[in-house]
């Protein structure tokens, strides 16, 4: 296939908006309503433009911020070392070698995540964020030579995708704008002659338009060393001018483009803020109600006698209206000034109010995620229900491993194979693929329910375990143990490897048969002392009879 030119480019990515504004019409109400620190998808704005003005409840906010910390928590949490690195084959696993260096491959990746200057948690937050309440995002994780990988959320509106016949994002048309200073920070003069002229005058801080195709490479050279050999194209221009600023490439896909759920013959994922998204209106409009039922209530209108007020009606605090003396006289039957009770009851719409914010809640799975807060329950409580909430949210779970959590670790380690960051790789690792095991808290606690059925195992076949303990030869112990501890996260370095430990056991065996042996000695020993003195006692007794013949 020929190479696209520059105006066809553009002319693609105008059709793909266009394509998807449906999808950009129904994002903006989860904007308005959920997320309002969002850009809008429609028009543009101004800076430090209110971007609250639909919200009067924000049950929305508070539940899909709390969704994206749970999300944070699950997979990705700081606190922790939330995967690890292995070898397709498991007997290179078991290679001391092979263990050692991947060892120290993922605690350099870990410390390239914890560090400050890569913002991977900022950015990691907005990305979870932007998936729960959009159902997509974006991350973008360019190559930085001599500098630490860099990770940035992109927004959802600058970013129109691409799948393959597989449903795999592999392009990526991002739009967006920026300075013409910022244009020639990035590009230099290679960022168009009038982006560079606008750089130096007055018109530095206008906004000029550009666009960042990145796709896969049809003519790719394998092993190709420079960036249009590579398997990923990217290409740069400058939309206003419809200039090509760069051709480049990537050894893999720099953008990482996350769903939850996506339906057949769409690009686009759809999350639990499209769900909420009708019973988050509904609630402004129902606190809408209730404020001007409630203020009526506060601050009721007024009866007033069409013929006994002087003058206008006064509500003003220590307000001082007058009315005709003969309407005071007469105010025990009619009151000449009083407030018209609506009959409004406040009650009733809070109780309605209530169902709506417990339906969102459980739209966000904040119910939940909640449950396992009270500090009544037990651990063991504890456990089922943070198994069944990740029960439920299983299947978004494993979507955002394969789509966020797996193709961001590849893009890492091979920004840092490439870079040296590790030591070189022992014989036994070369040609060999690697995978990743991922030790988040959801994989652990998902795990632990194997941990659980062998502790119920036992128990249940305990007493019957004393009477006829040969049952518990259908069990293999040592792949239990090994098992349960890998389960519940026990560094693999705390674990003696399989060689290490039969050899103790062979050692441990040795030194039993010797001690045994000793112990076979002594008692020969002390047995043939024994007989040998008891001979000597016959013998003597024997001569003592002798002895006793002569002389009789």
């Amino acid at each position: 296939m020929a190479r696209p030119s520059t105006t066809q480019l553009i002319d693609r990515a105008d059709k793909l908006k266009a394509d998807r504004s449906v999808f950009e019409s129904h994002w903006q109400e989860i904007r308005d309503h959920i997320l309002p620190l969002a850009a809008s998808f429609t028009g543009s704005e101004t800076a430090g433009q209110k971007g609250r003005t639909a919200i009067l409840d924000n049950t929305g906010e508070t539940v899909s911020e709390q969704l994206a910390a749970a999300l944070h928590g699950f997979l990705t949490n700081p606190g922790t070392e939330w995967f690890g690195l292995k070898a397709r084959r498991e007997e290179v696993n078991d290679d001391a070698d092979a263990k050692a260096w991947l060892e120290i491959a993922r605690k350099r990746m870990l410390a390239v995540f914890a560090s400050p200057a890569t913002r991977f948690g900022t950015q990691l937050g907005q990305v979870y964020q932007e998936l729960a309440d959009f159902g997509t995002a974006v991350l973008y994780i360019p190559d930085r030579p001599g500098r630490l990988p860099l990770f940035n959320a992109r927004q959802v509106r600058e970013t129109c995708l691409l799948e393959n016949d597989e449903g795999i994002i592999d392009a990526v048309f991002r739009r967006w704008k920026m300075t013409a200073r910022q244009a020639v920070q990035q590009w230099g003069t290679a960022a168009g002659e009038k982006v560079a002229t606008a750089a130096v005058g007055r018109r530095q801080d206008e906004m000029w338009e550009f666009l960042h195709v990145v796709m896969p490479r049809e003519d790719a050279r394998p092993g190709a060393r420079e960036a249009r050999g590579l398997p990923v194209a990217s290409r740069w221009i400058n939309v206003t001018d419809k200039h090509e600023i760069r051709e480049g490439g990537f050894h893999e896909m720099p953008f990482v483009t996350p769903r939850w759920y996506v339906r057949d013959t769409e690009s686009y994922g759809r999350g639990p803020g499209m769900k909420a998204l009708a019973d988050v209106k509904t609630l402004q409009r129902a606190m809408r109600n209730q404020m001007r039922g409630v203020e009526k209530l506060i601050d009721p209108p007024l009866l007033v006698a069409d013929d006994g007020v002087l003058g206008p009606v006064r509500v003003a605090s220590s307000s001082l209206n007058f009315v005709r003396a003969e309407t005071l006289l007469t105010r025990s039957r009619h009151r000449p000034i009083e407030p018209l009770q609506s009959g409004a009851r406040p009650d009733v719409g809070e109780d309605f109010m209530a169902g709506i914010r417990q339906r969102i809640a459980s739209a966000y799975y904040n119910d939940l995620l909640r449950l396992s807060r009270d500090p009544r329950m037990t651990a063991t409580q504890v456990l089922e229900l943070v198994e069944e909430t990740l029960r439920v949210l299983g299947p978004f779970l494993g979507r955002v491993q394969d789509e966020l959590l797996g193709p961001l670790i590849d893009r890492t380690f091979g920004i840092l194979l490439r870079a040296g960051a590790f030591p070189p790789p022992p014989p036994v690792l070369e040609g060999e693929s690697l995978t990743v095991e991922y030790e988040s808290p959801a994989v652990k606690a998902q795990r632990l329910s194997e941990v659980r059925a062998l502790g119920q195992l036992d128990d249940i076949f305990l007493n019957w375990g004393t009477r006829d303990p040969s049952i518990y030869d259908n069990l293999l112990g040592d792949d239990a143990y090994r098992a349960a501890a890998e389960r519940l996260g026990v560094p693999v370095k705390l674990l003696r490897p399989i060689a290490a430990r039969d050899a103790l056991r062979q050692r441990r065996a040795e030194a039993l048969e010797a001690e045994r042996e000793t112990d076979e000695m002594e008692r020969g020993a002390a047995a043939a002392q024994s007989a040998g003195q008891a001979m000597a006692a016959v013998a003597g007794a024997a001569g003592n009879d002798d002895a006793t013949r002569q002389a009789a």
